[in-house]
């Protein structure tokens, strides 16, 4: 899937181009490609927080598990966008990243798995994980959005995208942890020099999900820092 430059296309576009072309997905999941036209993660939206449609100038991804469930993606869509002001996920992934001085804008926001779920529930492990060939899929489309961003720095959302990560070989410890705690204590949270693909290598910072972190973040453990001081200090240690 390279980017052909002759073809006029902006990377957006390719990417949903790219995403249309695939129609094995599970009964779990439906395709989406775009259709938000405002602030949304991609590929809900364009994944761009100044709504541009370009991603190799940003040097940060932030990547969560799946969209939403495919209901929400509908509201969002019609309401031309997600509600960065209420939506959880967006609030306090905004307030992470200014009390880390990285502006939204320097960000691509995208998801591990494609699509939307075809259920009420939008939280917890995505439906997408029982079906193999689907997830193999995902972890390639995750590769060439890798090489066409090249981020210097991934801030992982939640566990369930760590075990996304953890079938890459370089982050295979991942596979190994159950919880944050674990993640702190063994030190496996903040993974420097990691090998993505054969001519890239970039940090890792796990952090807990935006939408339960004001639930979960005090159990956050970093040096000697405790609960939000603990994932800012990782992040700001990954940027050093």
């Amino acid at each position: 899937m390279p980017l052909n430059s002759s073809n006029m296309q902006t990377e957006s576009e390719h990417l949903f181009e790219e995403i249309k072309k695939y129609d094995f997905y599970p009964e779990s999941m439906t395709r989406i490609a775009g259709e938000i036209n405002n602030v949304a993660f991609f590929p809900g939206g364009r994944g761009t927080f100044d709504n541009s449609e370009y991603i190799s100038d940003k040097p940060i991804m932030i990547v969560g598990q799946d969209f939403d469930s495919f209901k929400n993606f509908e509201r969002s869509r019609n309401a031309g966008g997600e509600n960065i002001d209420k939506n959880p996920t967006w609030k306090n992934i905004r307030e992470l990243l200014k009390n880390c001085e990285i502006n939204p804008s320097d960000c691509f926001f995208t998801n591990a798995i494609l699509g939307a779920r075809n259920q009420i529930r939008n939280t917890g492990k995505s439906p997408a994980f029982s079906d193999e060939k689907f997830l193999a899929y995902c972890k390639d489309f995750f590769l060439e959005v890798l090489e066409i961003q090249k981020p210097k720095l991934i801030l992982v959302l939640g566990m369930q995208v760590a075990r996304f990560f953890s079938t890459f070989e370089s982050l295979s410890s991942w596979a190994e942890i159950k919880t944050f705690n674990q993640a702190d204590e063994r030190h496996l949270s903040v993974q420097k020099q990691v090998i993505l693909s054969p001519n890239f290598e970039t940090t890792l910072v796990l952090l807990v999900h935006p939408s339960f972190r004001k639930l979960t973040v005090k159990y956050r453990r970093f040096r000697h820092y405790i609960a939000e001081d603990a994932e800012i200090e990782m992040i700001k240690f990954a940027m050093e």
